[in-house]
C-alpha cells in the first residue's frame, strides 16, 4: 500500500473517485453532493486542497481522504473512503503523522471500514451521532412551545454564531468551531449561509427564537438548508438555556 498526495493526480480517475461518493451520499441519505464536489475540484486543482490517495501495487485506488486546514492550527477532515480497514488505517495513520503538530477533527459518516476503530487507536476521540429523517408529506403541525420564531434576516450572522457558541459545550462545538472563537463561529455559520457546502440555504426555513419578555435576546436559532430538490437539511439547532430551559427545540423545529 503506498500513500500519496492527490495534487498531482489526473482529473479523470480523480472524478471518477467522486463520482462514487456522490452515488453514496445520494441513495444514503438523498443528498445531491455534486455542486460540493466541482467545489473540492477546483480547490483541489487550484489553491492545493490538501488530500491523500491509497494506492495498491498495481496502482489502483484502494481509498482517500481530503481534509482542510483551519485558521487557527487546526485540521477538518472532509471524510474517508477505503476498500477495506488496512486502507483505512493506512490513510489516518498518515494524515495524524502529517499533521501532528495540529488539532484533527472530523464530523463525517462510518463510509470506510473500520473507521471508529481505527480513529481509535490513532489516539482519536470518536462521538456517535445520529442522523435522523421523516416525511413531511403528511404534513408536521406546529408544536406548542414556550417561544415564538421569526424569519430569519440578513443581519442574523452575528446573534446566530453568538447563540451557537454559549449554546455548545465540550467536544460537541469542536465539530463545528474547533476553537470555539468567535470568529470560529462566525465563519462556520457563513458557512451555512453563503456556501453550498452543507446544501442551499434556505432563509424561509430558518428562524430566530425569541422568548416571552425576552424580545431583543434570541433565545435560539434554527439554519435550514436544501440538500436535493426535494429534501431539506436541518444544518442547526441552538436554545439559550437561561431564558429556554425546555420546549425552545421542538418550537425551532416545528417552525423549520
Amino acid at each position: 500500500m503506498t500513500i500519496v498526495d492527490w495534487a498531482a493526480a489526473d482529473a479523470g480517475p480523480v472524478g471518477a473517485l467522486y463520482a462514487e461518493e456522490a452515488q453514496y451520499w445520494w441513495q444514503t441519505f438523498s443528498w445531491d453532493t455534486a455542486e460540493q464536489w466541482a467545489h473540492i475540484e477546483t480547490a483541489r486543482t487550484t489553491w492545493g486542497l490538501p488530500g491523500l490517495l491509497a494506492r495498491d501495487a498495481s496502482g489502483q485506488t484502494r481509498g482517500w481522504l481530503y481534509y482542510l486546514r483551519t485558521e487557527n492550527a487546526g485540521v477538518q477532515l472532509g471524510g474517508v473512503t477505503a476498500s477495506d480497514t488496512a486502507t483505512t488505517e493506512a490513510l489516518v495513520n498518515r494524515l495524524t503523522t502529517l499533521e501532528h503538530d495540529r488539532r484533527l477533527s472530523a464530523f463525517t459518516p462510518a463510509r470506510a471500514p473500520g473507521l471508529a476503530a481505527v480513529f481509535q487507536r490513532a489516539g482519536w476521540i470518536v462521538t456517535p451521532h445520529v442522523y435522523l429523517t421523516r416525511s413531511t408529506a403528511d404534513g408536521l403541525p406546529m408544536p406548542n412551545g414556550p417561544v415564538r420564531v421569526r424569519p430569519w434576516r440578513g443581519g442574523d450572522t452575528g446573534l446566530a454564531a453568538d447563540l451557537l457558541r454559549h449554546a455548545y459545550a465540550g467536544l460537541d462545538g469542536r465539530l463545528f468551531a474547533p476553537g470555539g472563537q468567535e470568529d470560529e463561529w462566525r465563519s462556520y455559520v457563513r458557512g451555512l449561509t453563503d456556501h453550498a457546502g452543507c446544501g442551499r440555504f434556505l432563509s424561509g426555513a430558518s428562524g430566530v427564537a425569541l422568548a416571552d419578555g425576552f424580545e431583543e435576546t434570541p433565545a435560539g436559532v434554527v439554519l435550514t438548508t436544501a440538500i436535493a430538490d426535494d429534501m431539506a437539511h436541518i444544518a442547526q439547532i441552538g436554545v439559550n438555556r437561561r431564558l429556554v430551559p425546555g420546549g425552545g427545540g421542538r418550537s425551532l423545529l416545528g417552525y423549520a
